[in-house]
């Protein structure tokens, strides 16, 4: 929670900085998960270095289930009505009086963005998006832990499958904190897939590539071959 509103906080300096004390009241949201994750993931690092434990190993264990986690949050975006898109005519699109009201309250501030949305049409219900998106990485993670190749593997699939999952529903919202013109959170998504993809090539060829050293030195002596 502390990591999640620090990263908010942090991308939205303009709303607290007239009023610190606001930094602590969260119950009008502002909350960033990637800031959660970050903040996560340095603690669970320290305690594995505390503990002498593998980190690696440790974070495929704890990241398969905080996709499932994340899932069921995000229908608090639901009960607090935050968190949807665009307009749509699909049939599963939203609307409520507070949607409407906040439409309408911030639709100057979303044209400067180049965002136009008409607070009378329904908007596409993006918490929902990402919870059954979320979900299905939950699914594929804890079938594929068992299968995995080497140690982090899971953790890198994780923020490779949210990454694609979140920079494709982040183009939809209304909400998305910015730094400048370009969605804060979507940014991050791209650049963590496209790392964590290339990261998981490189272990795997550093394994395999071991593992040939390996059957090599056993495989042979100075007599010929054992």
């Amino acid at each position: 929670i502390i990591g999640s509103r620090l990263y908010y906080v942090i991308f939205s300096w303009d709303e607290f900085k007239d009023n610190l004390i606001q930094i602590l009241d969260t119950r009008k949201g502002g909350l960033a998960i990637y800031g959660g994750i970050i903040a996560g993931l340095i603690a669970a690092f320290i305690f594995a270095k505390v503990k002498k434990l593998n980190f690696l190993h440790l974070f495929d264990f704890g990241i398969t289930y905080v996709p499932m986690a994340q899932a069921i949050g995000r229908w608090g975006n639901f009960i607090n009505q935050e968190a949807y898109g665009t307009n749509t005519s699909l049939p599963w699109g939203m609307t409520s009086d507070t949607i409407r009201n906040e439409l309408a309250a911030s639709a100057s501030k979303l044209s400067q963005m180049g965002i136009y949305v008409d607070p009378a049409k329904p908007v596409h219900p993006t918490f929902l998006y990402e919870s059954l998106w979320d979900l299905g990485v939950f699914l594929f993670l804890l079938w594929y832990r068992k299968r995995k190749k080497v140690n982090g593997e899971v953790f890198f699939l994780y923020m490779v499958l949210y990454g694609i999952g979140r920079a494709c529903i982040e183009s939809l919202r209304t909400d998305s904190l910015m730094l400048g013109n370009h969605r804060i959170s979507q940014a991050i998504a791209i650049v963590f897939a496209i790392a964590f993809t290339i990261l998981i090539f490189v272990m795997r060829k550093y394994r395999y590539s071991k593992e040939e050293s390996e059957v090599y030195e056993l495989g042979s002596s100075s007599y010929g071959a054992i």
